[in-house]
């Protein structure tokens, strides 16, 4: 088993503050060929060099994106720290296998509501 390496309040904020323009604004739609390349290259940079993905088999942990709790917003809205963390690191691992998976993640929400997510986690800390 892989250590899950520690955040800090200022990790998470850094992740936050870099998702700025990486989803749509609220009640409006984007196409796929609308979701802006240079802050999600941003975004996913800061979820590295912040330590907020990391190593460990979500392969065999989401059973390659078949596992129910891979897409399930009720998971996503109960999820702690560490589980939000693995989700989001296998969908950006997955995003390398099959193109355009986090694109059409920001487009259902379903990015925003791991963001969402993050930040009431961080609230609490």
């Amino acid at each position: 088993m892989t250590a899950i390496p520690p955040l800090s309040k200022p990790d998470i904020d850094a992740v936050l503050d870099s998702a700025a323009g990486v989803t749509p604004p609220p009640g409006a739609q984007w196409r796929l060929d609308e979701v802006p390349h240079d802050p999600l290259l941003r975004h996913i940079q800061a979820l590295s060099r912040h330590q907020f993905i990391f190593v460990f088999d979500w392969t065999n942990e989401f059973s390659r994106g078949g596992d129910p709790r891979f897409t399930c917003r009720r998971t996503l809205a109960q999820a702690d720290l560490t589980l939000l963390r693995k989700l989001m690191t296998a969908h950006l691992r997955m995003d390398r296998f099959s193109d355009n998976h986090l694109a059409g993640l920001i487009i259902s929400g379903y990015w925003q509501a791991c963001l969402d997510r993050l930040q009431a986690l961080r609230r609490t800390m």
